[in-house]
């Protein structure tokens, strides 16, 4: 999920024609954004299903032990933290952990969060096909994410459905 989503956000911020230090800091956010999940209970971090108000609120503390960790890495820019802590809000409040909307959330972490929904989509459900299989929910919920991101995911999505399927690998003989 990390590497998906810290490779996904660097994709979109080349979309998005951001330029090289946000791209990195995208790279660096989606690598340690689910940090947080190391430090509440393992069982509780992978259910998906029957998690009862107390355990919801458990799950969504890893937002801010992963930005509290960010926060103390030396070498990271302060940013770092505010994307981190942003990759679960939502720009109509409905996310968390402090319910941030529009401009509230960094716009970084807005790209984060979409890169973060989509291998959840894609990777932790029913198998809906390819992640290009996943822009009706995109295209539904377009705002949430931010415009100019939706539009820029379409544009990757969809080009990714002409791609050609990688050529089988070649047995090279072995050298002697």
């Amino acid at each position: 999920r990390a590497l998906f989503s810290a490779c996904l956000a660097v994709l979109l911020a080349g979309e998005r024609r951001l330029d090289a230090a946000e791209a990195r800091l995208l790279f660096q956010a989606g690598l340690l954004h689910d940090l947080g999940l190391l430090h509440i209970d393992p069982a509780l971090a992978t259910r998906s299903a029957g998690i009862d108000p107390g355990e919801w609120l458990e799950i969504q503390r890893h937002v801010p032990i992963g930005a509290a960790i960010a926060e103390r890495l030396g070498a990271a820019p302060a940013r770092l933290a505010r994307v981190i802590r942003g990759h679960h809000e939502r720009a109509d409040g409905t996310g968390y952990p402090a319910g941030s909307t529009h401009d509230d959330i960094d716009p970084l972490a807005q790209i984060l969060a979409l890169c973060d929904m989509l291998h959840a989509l894609r990777f932790d459900g029913p198998d809906i096909g390819t992640l290009a299989d996943c822009m009706p929910y995109l295209r539904v919920n377009r705002l949430v994410f931010g415009e100019q991101n939706y539009r820029a995911a379409g544009r990757i999505l969809a080009g990714a459905r002409d791609v050609a399927p990688p050529a089988a690998a070649r047995v090279l003989p072995r050298q002697l």
